[in-house]
């Protein structure tokens, strides 16, 4: 089994495919707008929402690997405990630096990870080269991407925007560009996937889970 972020990411895919199914029923598979463009946004959105939280879901689940493995916090990267530390002198709660004591961090490089996943809403990858470097201490999480996906990411995020704050206004997605969009997370999904493990792996020495990806739910169903 991949990482169960993976897992859940081509869970939440499902619906995007039904999309894309009843998109090919109704147009019987011929070219051209057949007013359908409500499904292909509809789409869009659901694809987006599963693209941020498989990216979310990874950071957390790496983050809590890592912890189960009884690091100490002398031994994580520099950008991990100057983002915790950072995060308590802003804080103006005064207890916060009794619960740095012992393995009070522990708890606050989670907390503080999950504050800002919760936060995120928009998964580009500024918001994610931000978001990884604070919480996992990558210094460039897109070059984990496959190459030149950065722009492409981007771009397929602003479709996104355009839909939430334009609706049936926005520009028409048609069906062949939603299919580029589902093969453009699905693959950078696996690639990402496949990378954090080796670095988990080279940079703490510690276990992951299995880099036998498929591209639907289904192969993992039957694997059970």
């Amino acid at each position: 089994m991949p990482s169960k972020s993976y897992i859940d990411f081509l869970e939440l895919l499902e619906d995007v495919d039904s999309l894309t199914d009843t998109h090919f029923h109704l147009s019987k598979g011929k070219v051209g707008r057949k007013k359908l463009g409500f499904l292909t946004r509809s789409a869009v959105v659901m694809l987006c929402a599963a693209w941020e939280r498989y990216n979310e879901n990874l950071l957390l689940e790496s983050i809590n690997i890592i912890l189960n493995s009884n690091i100490q916090a002398k031994d994580l990267p520099i950008t991990i405990k100057q983002n915790i530390s950072e995060k308590v002198k802003l804080n103006k709660n005064n207890i916060y630096p009794i619960e740095l004591a012992d393995e009070g961090w522990r708890n606050l490089w989670l907390g503080f990870a999950i504050n800002d996943t919760e936060s995120l809403h928009t998964p580009n990858s500024d918001k994610l080269n931000l978001l990884f470097k604070r919480h996992l201490g990558i210094l460039n999480y897109s070059t984990l991407w496959i190459g030149g996906s950065s722009v492409k990411i981007d771009n397929f995020i602003k479709v996104r925007g355009e839909i939430a704050h334009n609706g049936g206004k926005s520009k028409y997605v048609r069906i062949s560009s939603l299919k580029k969009y589902i093969d453009l997370t699905t693959d950078n999904a696996i690639e990402i996937d496949f990378k954090i493990s080796h670095l988990l792996k080279d940079q703490y020495n510690i276990p992951t889970w299995d880099e036998n990806y498929h591209r639907t739910i289904e192969k993992y169903i039957r694997k059970k």
